[in-house]
């Protein structure tokens, strides 16, 4: 038999005792399905760029603040993303800066 799984504001429970990774590996299927059932509805919206980028913002915090909260003992190192973002800006920069102009293509 499966455990059922019963989710509140209190809290999870289950029928069956369950490993960390089970839980995680339903969760992570859960939320990754319901994201992709989400994404096709507005494939066609003008601004399916910035929901896009919402989403994953919201869940980015999501996953941030649930780290933050199961483990309070390890830091977060916020300027290491920042970091991480200056460095990749500047890598994408490099990019541009290698691609052919118009000038390049004799126009």
């Amino acid at each position: 038999m499966k455990p059922t799984i019963v989710v509140s504001e209190d809290g999870m429970f289950s029928s069956h005792p369950m490993s960390v990774v089970e839980i995680c590996n339903i969760f992570c299927a859960a939320l990754t399905g319901a994201v992709q059932d989400i994404r096709p509805n507005y494939k066609d919206d003008p601004d399916k760029d910035k929901i896009d980028k919402e989403l994953f913002d919201s869940l980015n915090y999501s996953f941030s603040k649930c780290l933050e909260l199961t483990f309070p003992e390890y830091e977060l190192h916020p300027e290491l993303t920042e970091e991480v973002l200056a460095k990749e800006d500047a890598l994408l920069r490099e990019k541009v800066a290698a691609l052919p102009t118009e000038e390049d293509d004799g126009k």
